[in-house]
């Protein structure tokens, strides 16, 4: 994956693309799966059996983190969408995502 990313032709189609809804987002991110999987496993990991108070306080956590995780990807996503507006600017960026991918992958096997 790491090679295809750095490797890609990098092409940029400009053309008019709708905005998703408030509702549309909403719905995607409630069909998440991956968010339904590390709610379950931090709720399991992180409270305790039978105590509301702790699936409580986890919960607000939770949603409080999430909420800045999420907001902060969509402001660097819309800052980022400048540094790549030529096609030579994204195969460079491509360049650099696939080698950060392969870092951290060679590190993963190799520790």
């Amino acid at each position: 994956m790491a090679y295809k990313i750095a490797f890609s032709k990098g092409s940029i189609k400009i053309g008019k693309q709708e905005t998703p809804s408030f509702y549309q987002g909403f719905i995607l991110n409630i069909l998440n799966p991956k968010a339904w999987i590390a709610s379950i496993s931090g709720v399991t990991a992180f409270t305790a059996k039978g105590d509301m108070s702790s699936l409580i306080l986890f919960c607000s956590l939770y949603f409080f983190i999430c909420f800045i995780g999420v907001g902060s990807w969509a402001v660097v996503g819309k800052q980022a969408k400048a540094l790549v507006q030529k096609e030579s600017q994204l195969r460079i960026f491509n360049k650099i995502m696939g080698a950060g991918l392969a870092g951290v992958s060679a590190y993963l096997l190799l520790t």
